[in-house]
């Protein structure tokens, strides 16, 4: 994402983020057992103390696409 965002926002003008949001519960999700294990982790690793929903990451997609985050770029630190 930095590379992406370094090298084609200046020239191209476009915004470059992506969105790392670890274990979420889906439809998809077969082994219930496992994912409850990473999810408790999660738990205890994660700033909030809380893990993702569905819905937060499609808000923050929906947020990072609208003319809202149009000062938004991934990091752009790089030599």
């Amino acid at each position: 994402m930095r590379y992406l965002a370094r090298n084609l926002g200046p020239q191209s003008r476009l915004r470059v983020n992506a969105i790392s949001a670890g274990p979420i519960r889906t439809w998809a999700t077969h082994d219930r057992r496992l994912l409850d294990m990473i999810t408790q982790r999660g738990k205890v690793k994660a700033p909030l103390s809380r893990t993702v929903t569905q819905t937060g990451v499609g808000s923050t997609a929906a947020f990072l696409a609208s003319p809202l985050a149009s000062g938004i770029t991934g990091p752009g630190d790089l030599p």
